[in-house]
């Protein structure tokens, strides 16, 4: 996977983000049709949301390379630095 469009046109890997925060808002109010597919496929899946930044992390660590978590560029930073 390269970019949101491949994500989006795929089923093998799930995605997601917090339940609320600007990323929702940011997908969830987004014109761009590629973000609103994602959106619109994230909304019908109960695991597309997560409670805490923590639970999306333990998700992606668990998934094998089969879920993706949408979140904040400065709370990518310090997950990375965190997590490596």
């Amino acid at each position: 996977m390269n970019s949101v469009d491949d994500l989006v046109n795929q089923t093998e890997i799930e995605y997601g983000m917090l339940v609320s925060g600007r990323v929702k808002n940011f997908f969830q109010e987004s014109k761009h049709p590629v973000y609103s597919k994602l959106y619109k496929q994230m909304s019908r899946n109960k695991i597309s949301f997560v409670s805490s930044i923590e639970q999306g992390v333990e998700m992606v660590r668990n998934s094998n390379g089969k879920y993706a978590f949408f979140v904040e560029s400065n709370a990518i930073d310090y997950i990375n630095s965190r997590y490596n």
